[in-house]
C-alpha cells in the first residue's frame, strides 16, 4: 500500500460518518486519540469538538491541522500517549498485522471508563483476505471477545462490492462499531 498516495486521496474527504456518530456517546469531550490518522479527515473534525486532539500515524505526508498534536509511530512501537474520552480507528487496526492484539490491548487501556471506541475491522470474507495478505482479518466471535469490556451502542456487519479510495472494485467485509467502555466496578 502506498500510504502517501492514500493520504493525498483522503485528506479533503469529510469525516467518517461513524466518527461523527460516535461523538454523540462522549460524556466529556476532553481528549481524543485518532489512530492512523492519515490525511487527518477525522482529526480536523475533532478540532472544535474536543479540547485535546492527538493523532498518530506511521507516515506524515501533510502537516497536521492546527490544534492537533501529532506523533509519528509504527504499530510495532505503538504506545498510547494518555487516557482518552474517545479513540477513533477508522480503517486502521487491520493494518497492524502481527501487532494487532498488542495494539488492541494498548487501545483498551487508553480508553477511560465510559469512554468511546469508534472504528472498524475487516471480516474474514473480505476480498483482501488472501494467503499472502499482511492484513489482520477477524471472525465475529473474535470481535465479540475483543469487546467484552464494552457496551456496543452501534454495530453493523457490512458485506458489499464497492470501490477502494483508489478506485479499485473489491468485496468489503467489515465490522463497524461504536462502543462505550464499561465503568470500573
Amino acid at each position: 500500500m502506498n500510504w502517501k498516495n492514500y493520504i493525498n486521496l483522503t485528506k479533503n474527504k469529510p469525516p467518517h460518518e461513524n466518527t461523527v456518530k460516535g461523538f454523540d456517546y462522549v460524556k466529556t469531550p476532553n481528549s481524543v486519540l485518532d489512530v492512523a490518522a492519515g490525511g487527518f479527515r477525522d482529526s480536523k473534525w475533532f478540532v472544535g469538538h474536543f479540547k485535546h486532539i492527538y493523532a498518530m500515524d506511521m507516515v506524515l505526508a501533510i502537516e497536521p491541522p492546527i490544534g492537533v498534536s501529532f506523533r509519528k509511530t509504527e504499530f510495532k512501537d505503538f504506545k498510547s500517549p494518555g487516557h482518552f474520552d474517545m479513540v477513533n480507528a477508522q480503517y486502521a487496526l487491520p493494518f497492524a498485522e502481527d501487532y494487532f492484539y498488542p495494539v488492541w490491548r494498548e487501545i483498551i487501556k487508553s480508553i477511560k471508563p465510559e469512554g468511546v471506541f469508534v472504528g472498524n475491522f475487516f471480516g474474514i470474507k473480505d476480498g483482501w483476505n488472501t494467503p499472502d495478505s499482511k492484513i489482520k482479518f477477524i471472525t465475529k466471535p473474535e470481535f465479540d471477545r475483543m469487546f467484552r469490556d464494552f457496551n456496543i451502542v452501534y454495530f453493523e456487519e457490512v458485506k458489499k462490492e464497492d470501490k477502494t479510495i483508489s478506485g479499485f472494485l473489491k468485496f468489503w467485509h467489515l465490522y463497524e462499531v461504536i462502543a462505550v467502555k464499561k465503568p470500573v466496578n
